[in-house]
């Protein structure tokens, strides 16, 4: 049996990843590229993991600038995805607690801080957040 074609995350077909503005699942990949991707995200836990030792936080953009327009072309929403994601993916490739922070606004738009903690600091985490958000 075959995998699944890729689709967004309603179900639908999408012709490319990121088809017509949205995220497409990689459900297409066989099973070398599912090991070179699993090789990979425990690559990156294993790196954050040294990075983020007991008592440390990560602090980083939660995006990489303000909400765009509800009617914005689709390159610009590309583009806005492609500086997003490696942002975005980073506790959750790694297994690690995040929080997001609305700390900033430009142009009325809010601006967020993100801030990650090693495995087990989900406390501290909490407890940062809230004395930052005071």
């Amino acid at each position: 049996m075959g995998l699944p074609r890729r689709v967004d995350y309603a179900g639908k077909a999408c012709a490319r990843p990121g088809g017509e503005g949205t995220l497409c699942l990689g459900a297409d990949g066989g099973a070398e590229d599912i090991t070179r991707a699993r090789t990979r995200r425990e690559e990156i836990a294993r790196r954050m993991a040294e990075m983020l030792g007991a008592g440390t936080v990560l602090a980083l953009p939660s995006a990489p600038g303000i909400a765009l327009l509800r009617n914005s072309p689709p390159k610009v929403l590309d583009d806005l995805r492609a500086r997003a994601l490696p942002i975005l993916c980073i506790a959750g490739l790694a297994r690690l607690p995040q929080v997001s922070l609305p700390l900033a606004e430009l142009d009325g738009c809010p601006l967020g801080l993100s801030l990650i903690a090693a495995r087990g600091n989900d406390t501290l985490l909490l407890e940062l957040a809230g004395r930052l958000m005071g």
